[in-house]
């Protein structure tokens, strides 16, 4: 279902972010945006599977995925960096009275937001899309930003009324500072208690077994 699957893979959009700044802090720092693996890590003959299956890298446990995903995320970056760059360029102009000058770079700055999204958007339909979620009563996080995985979980709880279901967000000991430090297990545990779902954790406090 496509329909359903683009509001599952939207990405942080402008109303998501608080600042640009912020977003701009985000995609620079892949522990802030917590995707649960590093921008670059493509290299799969250091990798091996995991006990639960999952391609992780030998080094340090990241998870590793394809290198389409990373291209992604590094087009997003580089994206967000001209946004934030064009956006300067307005104010400074619109500052100086060069009103033709900062519309021009206004418009660029909006192009550059609009292809950071589609960007990450691409990136979270490769984690997404493959995991058969509509069936498979489970969806995995990893991979994604802390937005992005909010609005999987809720297209994902929307798919089921009733029984148990999983939903998979690391239990963060690779987040930059450690698990104290992790974003997206406490926003969709914070998500789940809003919606009154009655979960626990599983799998080593990596996983949230939900009852519907």
């Amino acid at each position: 279902d496509r329909r359903t699957m683009g509001n599952l893979c939207f990405g942080a959009s402008a109303s998501d972010a608080t600042t640009d700044k912020q977003e701009t802090s985000n995609l620079k720092n892949p522990a802030a945006a917590e995707p649960h693996t590093e921008l670059g890590k493509r290299e799969h003959a250091h990798a091996h599977k995991d006990k639960h299956g999952q391609l992780v890298s030998d080094g340090d446990g990241h998870r590793v995925f394809d290198n389409a995903y990373y291209a992604a995320r590094e087009e997003a970056e580089a994206k967000a960096q001209l946004m934030h760059k064009e956006s300067a360029a307005a104010d400074a102009a619109y500052k100086s009275g060069a009103k033709g000058d900062a519309h021009k770079h206004s418009v660029a700055s909006k192009q550059h937001r609009h292809d950071m999204e589609q960007a990450n958007l691409r990136a979270a339909a490769m984690i997404l899309e493959p995991q058969g979620w509509k069936t498979s009563r489970k969806l995995d996080l990893h991979g994604l930003h802390v937005k992005e995985a909010e609005h999987a979980v809720e297209d994902f709880l929307k798919a089921y009324t009733s029984g148990v279901v999983e939903i998979v967000t690391g239990a963060g000991h690779h987040s930059k500072g450690g698990e104290s430090h992790a974003k997206i297990k406490p926003a969709i545990e914070s998500l789940l208690k809003n919606h009154k779902i009655r979960h626990e954790l599983e799998h080593g406090a990596g996983a949230f077994k939900c009852h519907l």
